[in-house]
């Protein structure tokens, strides 16, 4: 009667929609494909696929290239372009993400059963509703970056350097916007704007400041429809004639507990706060020449003082530094689903003057020219805590994929997954994710025995320890910028100072 198209393995099971209207097969290929059961066409390709890996992450797609996904599953699909004379081309998806990164779509999808519709609708809902046509599943080759000065490897004494760079897009596209990181981060600043050199085709040049050590340089550049270049990437140290001051570490950790409505309230993430700080000064004294700590918890943990204490990040990190911002307590959407953490004196029936936007977070973290590692344990529920409940659960997959983003540059640790709960217990005095990474901190992540705690050794051991501590019910996760180091360094253990 029909053919059903585009499964790529040996299918192992089939199933029906409780409604009838779609077919849905399991197999050998471990990828979960959707039909319309009744389509009147003969050869029916997916509707929508969905892979989903081992820890929990997921992504999900149509064949038109539309996807959703867990921060870092972008790194599983990609797009390829074949060729009659050539080898295939393959594009990882996050290159063209302002195109088809479309969770809306997505969750419109099987509502309607066909992807120009939830396309109208979603545009609709984003303001800008019109005719809707979607074209057959095509990419155009993205624009690619070649570093023309400095070179690769390069040692130089001044702390700014000329950085140029060759931008090419294959089907001669406008080139819109050409940026840089220095080990991951913005730069912000009217004299670090890439610009076009008018005698030189395709050349883009800036400043750019460099730290002492090595640094790593990063281009990307993006068209006219969103595409964007794999980073282009080169290393330089930079050996200043003056030595400037050792890197500080600066930590801001907010915990809220004890809220000013007491039905908010939670037990440990006051604590959590406050003893992850401690951590993180025993654990970096010795590796930076200043810990600088703000620790808010419970009632000091105001609206105002939130805000505060990023005003103080702001104004103490340099670009040497690096700076740690923990929030605990509850995460919640507002009337625009937008995320907000809650404070000590926040209402969730008044979310909008009381709460601390996401948006203010990353406003500040963002600009910070330093290194910043952004970690969340905001997401609570009220069978686990006596809380009442505080709304619906916030989904906040697109805020932390946005947060590791080259625009944004945080690594950012989140607790768990968007659809579990964080996890306390009396036995620990913590919440699973604050007492796994305080024990990483103070060594036993360290993996090599190298007497240095770094953050992929702190990332590898929270995620196994938080899963052993919960029995398999909460899955922290991470993501940070492909030009950031997971060899940064965050603690040195106790037998390295000996």
């Amino acid at each position: 009667m029909r053919r059903f198209v585009g499964a790529t393995g040996h299918c192992k099971g089939l199933a029906t929609s409780p409604d009838n209207r779609y077919l849905l097969s399991g197999g050998d290929d471990q990828t979960l494909r959707i039909w319309r059961l009744h389509a009147t066409e003969k050869t029916v390709p997916p509707l929508l696929s969905l892979f989903v890996g081992d820890n929990g992450d997921w992504i999900a797609w149509t064949q038109e290239g539309y996807y959703a996904c867990t921060p870092g599953a972008e790194r599983w699909i990609a797009w390829q372009r074949d060729y009659p004379d050539r080898m295939p081309e393959v594009y990882p998806v996050y290159q063209f993400r302002q195109q088809f990164y479309r969770p809306d779509v997505i969750s419109l999808v099987l509502k309607h059963g066909d992807v120009s519709k939830a396309l109208a609708e979603a545009d609709a809902q984003r303001g800008r509703p019109g005719t809707v046509t979607v074209a057959a599943p095509t990419v155009q080759a993205p624009p690619s970056v070649t570093i023309l000065t400095p070179k690769d490897g390069a040692t130089v004494t001044a702390d700014e350097i000329d950085l140029r760079a060759k931008v090419v897009d294959p089907n001669g596209r406008l080139i819109r916007r050409v940026h840089f990181t220095v080990n991951g981060r913005s730069i912000d600043g009217a004299r670090f704007v890439f610009v076009p050199i008018r005698d030189e085709p395709g050349v883009w040049a800036t400043r750019a400041p460099l730290s002492p050590g090595e640094c790593t340089l990063s281009v990307v550049a993006t068209n006219d429809v969103g595409a964007e270049s794999l980073p282009a990437s080169i290393k330089v140290t930079c050996q200043p004639a003056a030595e400037g001051p050792p890197p500080s570490l600066y930590v801001l950790a907010v915990g809220v507990g004890k809220y000013a409505k007491p039905e908010y309230s939670l037990k440990y993430a006051g604590a959590d706060a406050i003893a992850l700080a401690e951590a993180l000064r025993a654990g970096a004294g010795r590796l930076y020449q200043k810990v600088g700590l703000k620790v808010l918890s419970d009632d000091q943990a105001t609206r105002a003082g939130v805000l505060d204490g990023l005003e103080w990040l702001s104004q103490q990190v340099t670009q040497r530094d690096l700076a740690v911002v923990f929030m605990a307590g509850h995460g919640v959407p507002d009337v625009r689903n937008d995320y907000q953490f809650l404070p000590f004196d926040g209402d969730v029936e008044k979310l909008i003057s009381t709460g601390v936007k996401w948006t203010d977070i990353r406003a500040v973290l963002s600009k910070l020219p330093g290194r910043v590692i952004l970690a969340l344990d905001t997401c609570h529920s009220a069978g686990v805590t006596g809380a009442r409940a505080l709304g619906p659960r916030l989904d906040y997959t697109n805020l932390l994929r946005e947060a590791a983003t080259d625009e944004v540059g945080l690594v950012t640790l989140s607790s768990c997954m968007p659809h579990e709960v964080s996890l306390e217990n009396e036995a620990w005095q913590h919440g699973a994710f604050t007492k796994a990474m305080i024990e990483a901190l103070q060594g036993q992540a360290d993996n090599n025995h190298d007497g240095i705690v770094s953050l992929a050794e702190v990332d590898a051991y929270v995620s196994e320890r938080v899963k052993e501590l919960t029995g398999g019910r909460q899955h922290p996760t991470s993501q940070r910028p492909a030009t950031i180091r997971s060899s940064l360094p965050l603690a040195l253990c106790e037998q390295a100072g000996k």
